[in-house]
């Protein structure tokens, strides 16, 4: 976890104190990399591009009119930086009138997505748990049920272990309506 950071910043940086009379500060290649205090043993970084990035803790010390005479340097301690999922269903409540419906969500095709749910595998399925648009079927109507008004329904990406992203809808399944016409 401290060599993975799920999008383009990173918390923290850490180095040990340098000791009386001896300072440091954060290096890194890019010229575009940002330092929350570069001067600081414990800092947040943020990077221009995704990928690895080697990180280095140089210290120093000198005479006051050189004070950086004598330098070392620690590292390279290497973070992946690593494009976050987005899970983003495009409603936050359906209702279906049949024991089916479609759900969808957006996917800009960053990791893995997958369709879930905290009802049995009896009560709910879907037609495909990958696929951003599936089909979802249910052998219960909920509609007017007090205890469970609705079913939690999530899609959930991950892009690796560390970067996972969430969203849930409420899906009531209701009976679809019904009318006669009686000629007499």
């Amino acid at each position: 976890g401290d060599t993975i950071a799920c999008g383009l910043s990173f918390e923290s940086l850490r180095a040990e104190n340098p000791g009386d009379g001896i300072s440091g500060f954060w290096y890194e290649v890019s010229p575009a990399t940002q330092f929350g205090n570069v001067d600081s043993i414990v800092t947040n970084v943020a990077v221009p591009s995704y990928g690895r990035h080697d990180f280095y803790w140089i210290e120093y010390t000198g005479s006051a009119d050189n004070p950086r005479f004598c330098k070392d340097t620690a590292g390279p301690w290497t973070i992946d930086f690593i494009q976050e999922p987005i899970a983003q269903i495009r409603d936050t409540s359906r209702t279906f009138c049949s024991y089916s419906g479609m759900l969808c969500a957006d996917f800009n095709g960053v990791g893995e997505g997958r369709w879930s749910t905290d009802a049995n595998s009896y009560v709910l399925t879907f037609e495909d748990r990958t696929s951003p648009c599936t089909s979802v079927y249910t052998t219960v109507l909920n509609s007017g049920n007090s205890q469970d008004p609705y079913y939690n329904i999530y899609w959930t990406v991950r892009n690796t272990e560390y970067c996972t992203d969430k969203d849930t809808i409420k899906v009531t399944f209701a009976g679809g309506p019904s009318d006669s016409i009686k000629v007499v």
